[in-house]
């Protein structure tokens, strides 16, 4: 954002101010409402910089927390009796509303603002302010001024020495006072800014890298609606926030093998969560409905593949309304891959390098969540012969954990160029019957069918079954239950036999890493991120049918962001 506004006779235009809502309210979606007094200011060109204006004017302020950041400075007003920040209106002189605020830090308290630090919302955007907050001024007969508002544009400061030699300006503040945050979270003025500062103050949150990606992503059109299939796990919410500030979220399906419960209660009070599964998505009509309720364009966020079955016929029924589809995993990219002539863009991350780093710690997780639940079962990976089904990145991560074991374990693919670098990475690769015959667990990590009835009734007996993905993906359990009795075991462990053989599913055959939380550290929001941009790069392109790769340009921009916050 240009820090020069245009003026003429120190009137700072309203498209000044304009660009400085935008990137706010895409932080702050939610205030919406309570600023539409300033927006429609600043619609109908309004000089908000100048106190004359008693319809309203803009204002600013300063949060200076102290060099703990644990409280934070108020000063008694002469004029209103009350302890708030610094602050106070624009001047002539002041070019901008941060301006404005250390001025009167200065001038009401003494501190020269080079000790001060300011907090960006969004780094390199120091215009946007931590707070905006219209407020009622009643009348002042005195200085014969009507009723009017405030529109106060509130800035975060630290301090970065001690803060024994302030200064007060007597003329207009009478005392000042250090008050922890944790007194003003109880006060109704104060609260929705104290909330922000705790935030800000959490050094390396996740939150302040998706404020960065986000204002990258801002498109000055019409804002989006989005639809996203999504685990509910514990990092979830920081995403759907963050989609929420960038789209009108309009809904989220839940995958059902994958929710944290206390999660998920979080999620039902704060978005929409829709009722489809990926059985009754199969039946377009009522997803359609919904779909045509949604004034607006809409983008559909992917997991596996929920969409792919009907996406043609949606984009069909819904002409120029489907911008595309964002889609996450290797097993919801081969879906998409496989529909004959598909009729709308898909930006695909299943494949990009931002996602190696995911899938080499999903492949971490599988092997530890398998060792722990054995474990509780009496038994011990490291004397278990082992093989893996499926050589892609994250069987590849599985084989490199196991071998990390002193575990050689036993790969298959139906690809033969996967087999031999398997070979050449440290693995055997016998066929794939024979690791039926041979393996005490396999884990299987192809996304694709891995294992039908003919192959469960290969299994040795005593063969315990692991898999990277959701059950319907990775196996074919036709027959299944009509062969094999089933009996629960240990809790997450389920026994199949008959009279040729017997042999254990781990979690049902669902994703096995989803019993200790798919934990993938930091590397997880990288892959949020892109799907982010993901929707960006839809947006701001006409891309044509097919499957398409975020540029390298954005994923290099994404690794710079992603360094800024989480770099050990």
């Amino acid at each position: 954002m240009n820090l020069t506004p245009n003026s003429s006779k120190n009137t700072i235009k309203s498209d000044y101010f304009q660009d400085i809502l935008e990137k706010y309210l895409t932080l702050f979606p939610e205030e919406l409402d309570k600023l539409k007094l300033l927006q429609e200011q600043i619609s109908k060109e309004h000089e908000l910089n100048t106190r004359s204006n008693f319809v309203g004017h803009v204002t600013a302020s300063a949060y200076i927390l102290d060099k703990e950041k644990r409280r934070v400075l108020l000063i008694k007003h002469n004029a209103l009796g009350k302890l708030l920040q610094p602050g106070g209106h624009m001047e002539a002189e002041d070019l901008n509303p941060l301006e404005t605020a250390k001025r009167e830090v200065e001038e009401e308290v003494g501190i020269n603002t080079n000790l001060l630090k300011l907090y960006d919302l969004l780094p390199g955007q120091p215009l946007i302010p931590l707070d905006i907050d219209t407020h009622f001024i009643p009348a002042n007969p005195k200085k014969n001024e009507p009723s009017h508002f405030h529109h106060d544009f509130r800035y975060c400061f630290w301090l970065e020495t001690d803060a024994s030699n302030l200064k007060l300006q007597t003329e207009e503040v009478s005392e000042f006072v250090w008050v922890e945050l944790s007194e003003l979270n109880e006060s109704p003025q104060f609260k929705n800014v104290v909330a922000k500062v705790k935030e800000l103050t959490l050094k390396n949150t996740p939150s302040k890298f998706f404020y960065e990606v986000i204002s990258n992503n801002i498109n000055s059109g019409k804002k989006l609606n989005s639809i996203i299939v999504t685990h509910i796990l514990q990092d979830r919410p920081i995403l759907l926030d963050a989609l929420s500030r960038q789209t009108n979220l309009q809904g989220i399906i839940a995958k059902p093998n994958s929710i944290d419960l206390k999660t998920f209660e979080e999620v039902k009070q704060n978005y929409i969560v829709l009722d489809f599964t990926k059985e009754n998505l199969k039946n377009i009509q009522e997803f359609d409905k919904y779909i045509k309720s949604i004034e607006g364009k809409v983008v559909l966020l992917d997991i596996g593949g929920y969409f792919a079955s009907i996406i043609n016929k949606l984009a069909e029924e819904n002409p120029n309304k489907i911008i595309g589809v964002v889609e996450d995993t290797e097993n919801g990219h081969q879906k998409y891959e496989e529909i004959n002539k598909l009729n709308i863009p898909v930006v695909s991350v299943a494949r990009s390098i931002l996602k190696e780093n995911e899938d080499y710690l999903v492949g971490q997780s599988i092997v530890f969540s398998s060792d722990s639940l054995l474990r509780e079962y009496n038994r011990l990976l490291s004397f278990m012969e082992c093989s893996v089904l499926g050589y892609g990145k994250i069987g590849k991560s599985i084989s490199s954990n196991l071998q990390k074991m002193n575990i050689k374990p036993m790969v298959y693919d139906v690809v033969n160029s996967k087999r031999v670098k398997s070979i050449n990475e440290g693995n055997k690769s016998p066929e794939k019957d024979e690791i039926l015959e041979k393996s005490d667990i396999i884990f299987c990590a192809t996304g694709s069918k891995s294992l039908d009835i003919h192959d469960f009734r290969k299994l040795k007996n005593g063969c315990f079954i692991a898999s990277v993905t959701s059950a319907d993906d990775e196996f074919n359990f036709d027959f299944l239950e009509s062969e094999y009795e089933k009996e629960e075991v240990h809790k997450n462990i389920t026994k199949y036999t008959n009279t040729a053989n017997y042999f254990y599913m781990l979690n049902s055959g669902n994703a096995i890493n989803f019993l200790h939380g798919a934990v993938v550290g930091d590397f997880i929001f990288l892959v949020q991120s892109e799907i982010l941009s993901g929707i960006n790069y839809l947006q701001e392109n006409n891309l044509k049918p097919g499957i398409h790769e975020l540029p390298e340009e954005y994923k290099e921009s994404l690794s710079r962001i992603w360094l800024k916050y989480f770099a050990r």
